[in-house]
């Protein structure tokens, strides 16, 4: 059986040959050109599997990072303390690059001019959103049915006896 399966592959190998003959026509393969092809064969498959590895490392690298940021990303004591005052994420971020940028702790880095000045003009829009208006009580308490162009002058009166409450 397992001659039989032998024979079968060498003759479908012999088939590929031969037509890989006739497509070139006028010239004939010699056993040089086999020797050639069966080397580049080689060359082509070990490149393949230098690929294949060379894939598999790199998508084991951002696991790997993924790994080394989350280690990285643990808050210092300084954050903490900077959180516990009041200071944003994005605030804390520009801390932390000024402090590398002049060499200094990130508790110094918040005595920056830059810094202070963005802090200053946060704290300052967030004042001036909490002090507006509400809205006003009066409004909302009645929706109408229509829009009011297109009330009737029956409705609208009635629409207008409901919201002043006669």
């Amino acid at each position: 059986m397992e001659n039989e399966n032998d024979n079968i592959e060498s003759t479908n190998d012999e088939e590929i040959v031969e037509e890989s003959v006739e497509e070139t026509d006028d010239t004939t393969l010699t056993v040089e050109d086999y020797k050639k092809l069966e080397q580049k064969n080689k060359e082509l498959y070990e490149r393949a599997k230098k690929a294949e590895a060379l894939a598999k490392e790199i998508k084991q690298k951002p696991a790997e990072l993924k790994n080394n940021e989350t280690q990285s990303s643990s808050l210092s004591r300084e954050e903490a303390i900077l959180f516990a005052k009041g200071y944003t994420e994005d605030e804390v971020d520009l801390a932390n690059k000024l402090a590398k940028v002049n060499g200094i702790n990130i508790l110094e880095a918040v005595e920056d001019d830059y810094l202070k000045g963005k802090r200053a003009l946060r704290l300052k829009k967030e004042k001036s959103e909490m002090a507006s208006l509400p809205a006003s009580n009066g409004t909302g308490k009645f929706k109408a049915e229509k829009p009011v162009g297109e009330m009737t002058e029956a409705e609208h009166k009635a629409y207008f006896d409901k919201v002043m409450g006669n």
